[in-house]
């Protein structure tokens, strides 16, 4: 073995190593052995494969009317359920999906949807498919989901944040009415505001604050009764890591409630 390796070597021969795991930029070359154009085609091709199997630009749902959707146009990489073969496509205008493109079974109401491209055909667009199916439209070789609607208990599409794109995150939305203290320091888990409502305070001022500080001192907001009636409410927005807190002060207080509303 060893007389054979020196022999090798002694002939120049070089054998070249080409690694699955990496993108070889400088391979293949005009210069490159035709032995090794296998080798180093396949591990290019391999790599490029992992950043693009998933791959989609623009393709997104949109809310059209109760009883379409609009695919907006954009390029997806449809492959087949074993991720062996991908087509990439491309749409250069939107798509208008209506229920004539379910792939099986009609309409129904109080159901969800999944919207998915498919690539069946040797044209270099996507079609689109309605299915109930968020694993595969049934019938399709080629394809990648795009995202999600829901069709209510009277069979309209929502126009709201049931709508979900898959290449996007999830729309922020409001959580419930959290009761805070006048007085304390809090500190922000999410974006959200601080509402403060005061009822019938004579003589009195309120103030909200919030910054990076603990306790926060910079006024967001600010209200003030002067005499025996009168109504206020002051709402402030907070990012996320900061500091909030509301105050009251003057002669007659202690009518005042204070809310957080998450937006997370």
């Amino acid at each position: 073995m060893k007389k054979l390796l020196v022999l090798l070597m002694s002939f120049g021969l070089v054998f070249s190593v080409y690694s699955s795991d990496q993108w070889t930029k400088a391979n293949p070359t005009g210069a490159t052995n035709l032995s090794d154009l296998d080798a180093s085609i396949t591990a290019n091709n391999a790599a490029l494969d992992r950043l693009l199997i998933e791959y989609r630009g623009s393709t997104k749902i949109e809310y059209a009317s109760t009883s379409t959707i609009t695919v907006t146009s954009g390029q997806v990489a449809c492959s087949n359920s074993a991720g062996s073969v991908v087509r990439w496509r491309r749409n250069t205008s939107d798509t208008t999906v209506s229920w004539t493109m379910l792939d099986t079974s009609s309409e129904a109401a109080s159901t969800t949807y999944y919207l998915w491209a498919v690539a069946d055909t040797d044209v270099a667009t996507f079609t689109v498919t309605i299915s109930t199916s968020s694993s595969a439209p049934s019938g399709k070789t080629y394809y990648a989901r795009l995202g999600s609607f829901y069709n209510d208990s009277s069979s309209n599409i929502l126009n709201d944040n049931t709508i979900v794109n898959d290449n996007e995150s999830a729309e922020k939305q409001f959580g419930d009415w959290v009761a805070k203290s006048i007085g304390t320091s809090y500190l922000a888990a999410t974006d959200g505001f601080v509402q403060v409502f005061t009822g019938y305070c004579q003589n009195s001022t309120q103030h909200i604050y919030s910054d990076s500080s603990n306790p926060p001192t910079t006024v967001r907001a600010a209200g003030r009764h002067d005499g025996t009636t009168g109504i206020n409410s002051l709402t402030s927005a907070v990012k996320l890591g900061d500091y909030y807190k509301a105050t009251s002060t003057g002669s007659t207080t202690g009518n005042e409630t204070m809310f957080w509303i998450p937006n997370d």
